[in-house]
């Protein structure tokens, strides 16, 4: 995969969201949703809608008892986040570039990472 990504991905910077210890809801099945997709077919959303069918709520993960809840939530985002991080590394080849001074896929969230050229992998 990793040779996959700086080909087909050189110079693209990589965004990384953590969205953990948060359910979100995702209206898909609703009409109001879809409204903002008056052009799309379906024909082009089938992936995606394969992987919502795979998906399933995320168990909220709740302090312990006598445990600031802020310093809780602060520190388990930390730690999803470095997760995610260290994921990309291993299996996209992300690395740090310094706010993108180097070719390759740029991974931000306070930091930049990038992608070695597949040559190197």
């Amino acid at each position: 995969m990793k040779a996959a990504v700086a080909t087909l991905c050189p110079g693209v910077p990589l965004f990384v969201e953590s969205i953990s210890n948060s359910p979100r809801p995702n209206p898909l099945l609703t009409a109001d949703f879809w409204k903002g997709y008056p052009n799309l077919h379906v024909a082009d959303i089938v992936e995606f809608i394969k992987l919502c069918r795979r998906g399933r709520p995320i168990q909220v993960v709740k302090p312990p008892l006598g445990t600031d809840a802020k310093t809780f939530e602060k520190q388990y985002q930390q730690s999803e986040f470095q997760q995610s991080i260290a994921y990309l590394g291993h299996h996209c080849g992300a690395g740090i570039n310094h706010r993108g001074s180097e070719p390759g896929m740029a991974l931000a969230r306070g930091v930049s990472m990038s992608v070695a050229s597949a040559r190197t992998h």
